[in-house]
């Protein structure tokens, strides 16, 4: 069994080199994650590296567990640890943010999709309600050039997943 060790701050250095060394383990009949050291974590290392050791415990059928996660009530209330499939803590988007953080949350097109149908509403409002409600959060205004620019971003990177993925996956 291969214990890979959580790094303690997982900041965007440390969260790519921790996934590429990830990556590049040998084969074993079975890996631990062990988050004993884990301290910082930043929202998108989070989203990053629950995405990652997704990937990798999908890769890897059968053979991935974790230990030492119980007190890191953060990344639980994010929903760090159901994000990559552990039963601990909150679920992606369970959490209901607040007017200065979003939870981890996993988007499906099929549910975009589905809420547009149920409200009568075209795909493309969904989508820039969505990005105007991140876009606010992010810059803390309500509007302005910057929320409109960043609406904007977050809109288009959103609608072409549904447009062109030609998926109703996450």
């Amino acid at each position: 069994m291969a214990v890979i060790n959580i790094p303690q701050n997982l900041s965007l250095r440390n969260a790519i080199n921790f996934c590429n060394k990830l990556w590049s383990l040998e084969d074993d009949e079975s890996y631990e994650f062990d988050f004993a050291r884990l301290g910082l974590v930043e929202p998108f290392t989070m989203a990053y590296v629950a995405n990652e050791l997704k990937r990798f415990s999908l890769s890897k059928p059968g053979t991935c567990s974790a230990m030492n996660f119980e007190n890191h009530s953060y990344a639980a209330h994010m929903g760090f640890f159901r994000a990559f499939g552990l039963e601990h803590g909150k679920e992606p988007g369970e959490a209901t943010g607040s007017s200065t953080y979003i939870p981890l949350t996993i988007l499906k097109v099929s549910d975009i999709k589905n809420e547009a149908a149920r409200f009568g509403e075209h795909i493309g409002d969904v989508l820039e309600e969505k990005s105007k409600r991140i876009a606010t959060i992010l810059t803390r205004q309500q509007s302005g050039d910057l929320v409109d620019t960043l609406t904007f971003s977050i809109r288009e990177i959103m609608r072409n997943v549904v447009e062109h993925s030609n998926s109703d996956v996450e």
